[in-house]
């Protein structure tokens, strides 16, 4: 993995919070396949 530079530990976390909200509307759909 390359080395982040300076000041982008937000932006990592915002990817990382976005990875999980799609897993989870992953995991919803699955079980409620009406939800969009």
């Amino acid at each position: 993995m390359p080395r982040q530079p300076p000041g982008t530990g937000n932006s990592g976390l915002t990817v990382f919070l976005f990875f999980i909200f799609y897993f989870f509307k992953k995991i919803v759909d699955h079980f409620v396949p009406s939800v969009i």
